[in-house]
């Protein structure tokens, strides 16, 4: 890239770029258990999820799918 050209532009992620995502409260209410037992299954490592940029902690509907 020259000194002079403009660094190209990438459009930031987005929640709407992601699959499908629930919350842990989702999620409990989903599967028929309390939030405190899908949370420590994530801390288990036994139901995948990611943090957000927000902080929030996003669960894919098909690895929730998957896990039940």
């Amino acid at each position: 890239m020259a000194e002079n050209e403009p660094a190209p532009l990438v459009r930031p992620r987005s929640d709407a770029d992601e699959p499908q995502c629930v919350t842990p409260r989702s999620a409990a209410a989903i599967v028929g258990v309390h939030e405190r037992t899908i949370r420590r299954w994530i801390a288990d490592g036994l139901l995948p999820a990611r943090k957000r940029t927000t902080g929030r902690i996003a669960i894919r509907l098909a690895d929730l799918q998957n896990f039940t």
